[in-house]
């Protein structure tokens, strides 16, 4: 039997509570599905140290303190949105206008046509642009 198994490399903006439900959401869906393996490209945050113990604990392979960089960067599939609600619109943008995948944190945005337009770039990409509404039915 081949093996299927397909890396997702995941670039992660954002090193606090939000980043580390979703590292280890990331960590059990691995476990749990088994076809996609997560790998744990970089982390970034404003806090660069606060990004380096984070990074260290929960596995990812580098850090920055620059969030473009990690939007942009060539050995990331998919980036992790997981900052303050305003911040979420430019930082899904940049991430789609570089032919990245997103898994943005909620919402999207903060306005219904900010979000359209984000819905509309994706699609003309060819991306997944998608938004966690992980507690939605608790």
């Amino acid at each position: 039997m081949g093996n299927s198994r397909k890396e997702v490399r995941i670039g992660l903006i954002g090193g606090g509570w939000m980043g580390r439900a979703h590292t280890t959401s990331f960590h059990n869906a691995g476990m749990i599905f088994g076809d996609q393996l997560p790998v744990f490209e970089v982390v970034s945050d404003v806090n660069e140290e606060l990004a380096a113990k984070f990074a260290k604990a929960n596995g990812y392979r580098r850090y920055t303190d620059d969030w473009k960089a990690v939007a942009s960067d060539p050995d990331v599939d998919l980036v992790d949105v997981a900052t303050p609600n305003s911040m979420h619109y430019e930082m899904v943008k940049y991430a789609l206008e570089h032919g990245k995948h997103v898994f943005c944190e909620k919402p999207l945005s903060l306005s219904a046509k900010e979000s359209r337009e984000l819905s509309d770039l994706a699609e003309a990409k060819g991306l997944v642009n998608y938004c966690g509404f992980s507690n939605v039915m608790n």
